[in-house]
């Protein structure tokens, strides 16, 4: 008893940690005020690059378009695609093993979902972050003032430095949103939510240059 009321500081410092790191920290990254409604109107998606959760955030860019479809918004909205060169499985039909990119396009294309058959583009440019990225995105969206706004779909976790870093580059008229990806309990986990803390730091000392450790990025399920 006395060892336990000795050390009674760090063990409910040891059980408080985690519990913050789940709950409200892992909420604020998901910045759930900034999610974009179907139901209005928006002029373009875009899918961020991430190899790993791509099959979470398709899938969460076909529920919120079909949405959107079935609104009075319209016209539907552009549907912008990021330059990830990495590749991703093997492709039966092309015996090809597809970019992340391409592979997506063929994931959202697929006849029977409602992206399928709208205008697609791929925003193409070279980078390595989520900085670089929205560099990458801002610098198009500003040779295309037609679009007012954008809904940008992406991990729950990565949603807050997504739209931090997109809000810091691109014009202050623009109006962006979050697609929040299909949820999971990597979202919530304290290494997920303590590195993303660390590359939102990272990002706004201007240091996106600098690496961060993190886990390797998997090839996204079929």
């Amino acid at each position: 008893m006395k060892h336990i009321l000795k050390y009674k500081k760090t063990i409910a410092a040891a059980t408080l940690m985690p519990a913050l790191l789940c709950g409200p920290a892992a909420t604020w990254l998901q910045a759930h005020k900034q999610q974009a409604p179907p139901e209005k109107k928006w002029d373009a998606v875009y899918l961020v690059c991430g190899a790993s959760a791509q099959t979470r955030r398709i899938r969460a860019l076909e529920k919120w378009y079909a949405e959107a479809l079935n609104s009075k918004s319209r016209p539907a909205p552009m549907i912008l695609v990021g330059t990830d060169r990495r590749k991703s499985l093997w492709c039966r039909r092309h015996q090809t093993n597809h970019t992340v990119t391409a592979w997506g396009i063929e994931k959202i294309s697929a006849p029977e979902l409602p992206t399928a058959g709208h205008t697609t583009v791929v925003i193409r440019g070279e980078f390595s972050t989520t900085d670089g990225e929205m560099i990458v995105l801002a610098d198009w969206l500003k040779k295309h003032p037609e679009i007012k706004s954008i809904a940008l779909v992406t991990s729950r976790y990565h949603a807050r430095r997504a739209l931090q870093r997109l809000r810091a580059h691109a014009s202050p008229q623009l109006t962006i949103g979050i697609v929040p990806g299909i949820s999971r309990w990597e979202n919530r986990t304290p290494p997920t939510v303590v590195l993303e803390y660390l590359k939102i730091l990272r990002d706004k000392w201007g240091l996106s240059a600098a690496p961060i450790i993190s886990r390797p990025a998997a090839n996204p399920a079929p």
